[in-house]
């Protein structure tokens, strides 16, 4: 009986052997298994990295001349884009290009295209911490293109988010301040503004102004930009148009001007 509870149990301790073994060994093709995975991720993030520093620099190379040759705009632009494609979004190295894609607009003077990749660049960066930096760019380049529009309180609330980040930046103060008295002006000579004309415009120089600006937001010619362009232009339109009619009227000129003073004086 002796013999046979110890043949049992040296049956027993070998099967627990293989089994230990064979866990082991299962153990380890898990672990060699997740190395090799980790491995191949780690080389396609690298490929993917260096992919991407490669279209940063060409664009960076188009993006010194875009400002001269339209050709070289475009360039930069495209491989702008790839970058963006290729990058982690919502990231900062994300702002960062989008920084960059606003400087090629804007050194077109496209406002509007500028002031896009600039909020696409604020909405990437808010994502993930970091990239103080290049919010604070982003920021001041949108809102110059704001200024540039005529949207002053949306320039004023982009130079006053950049300055809450760098008080002491001197570009953003100076913006802030300018596009305070833009809204103060509409506010006292509105329709003046509107228009683009001081105070004492004599009445060609008032129907020059209406022309010129009736024709550059006539709903017709922003038609191709969407439906957003197309009620922008719109409204902007009907503005010019008040504004005109009103002025254009020696009596009702007379009045809005008494009520503009009026208005200075509280």
């Amino acid at each position: 009986t002796g013999r046979a509870d110890t043949g049992r149990a040296d049956t027993g301790s070998s099967d627990t052997r293989r089994a230990d073994t064979r866990k082991t060994l299962k153990t380890g093709g898990a672990v060699a298994e997740a190395r090799s995975l980790a491995n191949t991720r780690l080389l396609a993030l690298s490929r993917a990295v260096l992919r991407l520093d490669g279209i940063s620099m060409e664009a960076r190379e188009a993006e010194v001349t875009a400002a001269s040759d339209e050709i070289e705009r475009a360039r930069a632009l495209e491989l702008l884009a790839a970058a963006i494609v290729n990058c982690v979004r919502g990231g900062v190295t994300e702002a960062d290009l989008r920084a960059r894609e606003a400087a090629v607009h804007l050194s077109a003077k496209d406002w509007r295209a500028a002031a896009t990749a600039c909020s696409a660049g604020l909405s990437a960066g808010k994502r993930r911490l970091g990239g103080v930096a290049a919010r604070k760019t982003l920021l001041l380049r949108r809102a110059l293109c704001a200024a540039q529009l005529a949207d002053h309180a949306a320039a004023a609330a982009d130079y006053a988010d950049a300055l809450r980040l760098d008080p002491a930046h001197t570009a953003a103060r100076r913006g802030l301040a300018a596009a305070e008295r833009a809204l103060r002006l509409r506010a006292t000579a509105g329709l003046y503004a509107t228009l683009g004309v001081h105070v004492g415009a004599s009445e060609s120089e008032l129907r020059r102004a209406y022309h010129c600006l009736a024709l550059r937001w006539h709903p017709d010619r922003h038609a191709a930009g969407g439906e957003a362009a197309r009620i922008e232009a719109e409204a902007r339109f009907k503005e010019i148009a008040a504004a005109f009619e009103l002025l254009a009227d020696p009596q009702r000129r007379a009045r809005y001007n008494v009520d503009m003073h009026l208005r200075e004086g509280t």
